[in-house]
């Protein structure tokens, strides 16, 4: 494990990067404890993920557990994948049960080459599950679901836009239509109040 990857490091450079992963522990929580992922120093709580505000285009969550947690009535699962997204994270690949360190391994290893070919998260998630399955060095026995099933996929098919200078004048335009319109009709009622 490495000493510099601690929770405020990690959070500090979370800003600089479009893709974050995180590979490493994780626990889906139990009745008394939120779900959490480990870092060096000190695990990251649920409840701590909204309190951040995360701009970056994807993360990975390749830690066990990472899409489950306790249920909460009228509010779902509260999971690490939960917690991401109310950050503000809109796309997610998190797993669904403990898995296997070497099968993820070669798993991810094929999703970010065909990330990097298809620029699609939802498309490099399914080639790197086949890929696993194709693969011939490895065994029947550990194609089982359980190996290869567990991460999953949530979000957009397509980033996040950023705002773009139109987008800035469209809505000083509104702004100035909708001052304009007020103040004519605050005008009129201060005429019709002296007549």
């Amino acid at each position: 494990m490495y000493t510099s990857a601690t929770k405020k490091d990690a959070f500090l450079q979370a800003t600089n990067f479009g893709v974050l992963h995180f590979s490493t522990h994780a626990d889906a929580g139990s009745f008394t404890v939120p779900a959490n992922i480990e870092f060096a120093d000190e695990n990251l709580f649920l409840n701590e993920l909204y309190t951040k505000q995360l701009d970056n285009n994807l993360v990975v969550l390749s830690a066990c557990e990472t899409g489950i947690g306790k249920l909460s009535k009228g509010e779902g699962s509260m999971s690490l994948a939960r917690g991401f997204q109310y950050a503000g994270i809109n796309q997610l690949v998190f797993s669904l049960w403990k898995v296997n360190d070497k099968s993820t391994s070669q798993i991810m290893h094929n999703f970010y080459k065909n990330y990097s070919k298809f620029e699609s998260v939802a498309i490099a998630n399914q080639k790197s599950k086949q890929q696993y399955l194709d693969d011939k060095s490895i065994t029947n026995a550990k194609k089982s679901p359980y190996y290869w099933s567990a991460f999953v996929y949530y979000g957009t098919s397509t980033a996040k836009a950023k705002p773009t200078i139109l987008n800035y004048l469209l809505f000083t335009f509104i702004g100035l239509a909708i001052a304009l319109f007020l103040w004519t009709v605050i005008r009129k009622l201060k005429h019709g109040r002296q007549a």
